[in-house]
This record gives structure tokens, C-alpha cells and sequence, in this order.
């Protein structure tokens, strides 16, 4: 798979480049990122703003990728938003251990900058490969900055 990397300052995913060839990624990280990062249809919304990634659709399997995290970018930084986040990135992830790429696998929200009008949430993610003793931290990744 075409390795990813995360911008957090910037707030977004991009290939990676050594000596003019692409980089590919064995492990698990771009996985997690495409994830995470594309927005998934929200079914709670009002036909026609459920909005989502478009590629979704060409699935022959009706499945849906990615996370609701673009759903909460307005909330306030609440409890209830950080919950929310965290569930919403684990639901995400879930197709890693149902496909049995890993064991376990755990997703944390944590504010970094709980402030109204400019609260960041990172997304922490821990898995458990098969053949592993203890989880360990994949990485921490930006889920928004500056929440309204």
C-alpha cells in the first residue's frame, strides 16, 4: 500500500517521497489515516447533507469507508464530543480486527487545546498484532483543529 503521512499542523494526509520514489507503507499507519481521515456518510443527516466521500458508491459490497469525525468539527469541546470522537474512531477501525489484520485495536480521543473556538482533539490509536505480548502506540493523529 502507497505509504501515508500526517500533517497535524495542517490538518491533512499526504504521500511520501524518498529519492523520487514513493514509499510504501507495511504496516498499519495509512490504514488507520484513510480510516480515520475519509468522511463517512452520516445516515442520521437529512437527504441531500449526509454528505461523505464519493467512492463510496463504486463499492460492489455497499460498504462504507472512513469515520463521522467530520460530524463533530463544529461541537463544543465537551465530554460528550470527546465520547463521541472516540467512538466514531474505533467504529472506523473495527474492519482491522474483524479482518484479522490485528487483535486489538483501541482508539482515544484527548483534547490537546480544550478551548471554545480553538480546540484541537488528537486521535490516539493502540493495536495488538497477532503473535504481539502488549498493544502498542501506532500514533497520535490530529482528528480537528480549532472547533467551533
Amino acid at each position: 500500500m502507497i505509504g501515508l503521512t500526517f500533517d497535524n499542523a495542517r490538518g491533512h494526509a499526504d504521500v511520501v517521497f524518498v529519492d523520487g520514489q514513493l514509499v510504501d507503507d507495511p504496516g498499519l499507519i495509512t490504514a488507520c489515516l484513510i480510516s480515520l481521515y475519509t468522511d463517512k456518510r452520516d445516515p442520521s443527516a437529512p437527504e441531500g447533507e449526509r454528505e461523505g466521500w464519493w467512492g463510496t458508491q463504486l463499492d460492489e459490497l455497499g460498504g462504507e469507508w472512513g469515520s463521522l469525525l467530520w460530524t463533530l468539527r463544529r461541537a463544543l469541546p465537551t465530554e460528550d464530543t470527546r465520547q463521541k470522537a472516540e467512538g466514531y474512531a474505533t467504529a472506523s477501525l473495527e474492519w482491522l480486527k474483524t479482518d484479522g489484520y490485528v487483535e486489538t485495536i483501541t482508539a482515544k480521543a484527548v483534547w490537546t487545546k480544550p478551548n471554545p473556538g480553538a480546540a484541537d482533539l488528537a486521535i490516539e490509536v493502540y493495536i495488538k498484532r497477532p503473535g504481539d505480548i502488549a498493544p502498542r502506540r501506532l500514533g497520535v493523529w490530529g482528528a480537528f483543529l480549532g472547533a467551533q
